[in-house]
């Protein structure tokens, strides 16, 4: 007879501090954004980096495209080219129709380059209740900024100091081009908050601006890609992975195409539609209709639906959701696009 005591489990448990912790870490990801408007003027607070050592200011080489394909949703993403992560479809493009010489494409390539973009956490002295927002700038901004902390006659202190900096007066002026005027505020409050554990509750609680900042793979990108295309207007999955492919084609200067060369040439439902762009769904039902001789091996029937060529998306989305499913910051992003939301 076995007299020996069941061996027992090793576990932890559920303390208060871990609780609050948790639920800190959920209102950090659940940013509100700092959205300022034309024409009127607002006091703000930057909040410091929130260890030694971090800056309060993030800086991300981001791609917008505004109202994608049509569509009434944005779509952006870090480069990961610049952060040295991997390959950018949206780099490539770029790169593709300035080898054409063609003055045309090459003003379209600027459409998609990356341009900075700068974060940092401030709270609105006129909705203090809001709690600490997330605001992004362009680089002309920071250019102010700098001038302040660096000139003496400006300024030249940390502004940022919780305990001995101080507000900002903002003014966002319309024009052809939103442009901002910042200064040391008149009617300063030097503490960020007025008790030592407002000061403290804040900075817990503050947005990580690592998610503004985060670059996600090649693959996760072409993945949000092709289903932001799929989304637009209710494309069907082939006639989205042929805009897709029209919208961001590797073309042949950067490599053979398919994913397995690293490129993804323009497939012949992107070709069509590119040749007449009004005309998407017809002319995807005329490729997919269409008996062509050269891309059907003479053994299979031609009347095979199926035999039409999938494009350079559908075999990556295929690969992506066999081995590389969608993160969990891309879900955070696909489910709130301002995480990186454009204010300019």
């Amino acid at each position: 007879m076995n007299t020996q005591a069941p061996q027992q489990v090793q576990f932890g448990g559920l303390s208060v501090a871990s609780i609050q912790e948790a639920h800190a870490a959920v209102k950090a990801g659940n940013a509100n954004y700092f959205k300022p408007k034309e024409g009127n003027s607002y006091i703000i607070r930057i909040f410091p980096g929130p260890l030694p050592g971090k800056s309060a200011v993030a800086v991300a080489h981001q791609h917008f495209f505004d109202k994608f394909l049509g569509g009434a949703k944005p779509l952006s993403f870090n480069c990961p080219k610049m952060s040295g992560v991997g390959e950018c479809p949206s780099c490539s493009k770029a790169e593709a129709l300035r080898l054409t010489n063609n003055p045309s494409d090459v003003a379209a390539a600027k459409d998609y380059d990356a341009k900075a973009r700068c974060f940092c956490v401030i709270v609105d002295r006129n909705a203090e209740s809001i709690g600490p927002q997330v605001w992004a700038f362009p680089t002309s901004v920071l250019e102010e900024l700098k001038s302040l902390r660096e000139d003496p006659k400006k300024y030249g202190k940390d502004f940022t100091h919780p305990y001995d900096g101080d507000d900002l007066y903002l003014e966002v002026k319309s024009g052809a081009f939103r442009t901002y005027k910042i200064s040391i505020a008149h009617q300063s409050q030097k503490r960020l908050a007025v008790s030592d554990e407002q000061i403290v509750a804040w900075m817990e609680t503050a947005p990580n601006l690592d998610l503004n900042i985060r670059v996600d793979s090649t693959a996760v990108i072409l993945r949000r890609i092709f289903m932001a295309t799929k989304e637009t207007e209710g494309f069907t999955q082939i006639q989205a992975s042929a805009m897709a492919d029209q919208k961001f084609g590797m073309m042949a200067a950067r490599g053979a195409s398919g994913p397995s060369g690293g490129g993804m040439g323009l497939t012949s439902e992107a070709q069509a539609i590119q040749q007449s762009p009004q005309q998407v769904p017809q002319q995807v039902q005329v490729i997919r209709s269409q008996q062509v001789p050269q891309q059907v091996p003479q053994q299979v029937p031609q009347q095979v639906p199926q035999q039409v060529p999938a494009t350079s998306f559908q075999m990556q989305a295929s690969q992506m959701q066999a081995s590389q499913p969608m993160n969990t910051l891309a879900h955070q992003i696909a489910d709130n696009p301002g995480a990186v939301e454009h204010n300019f």
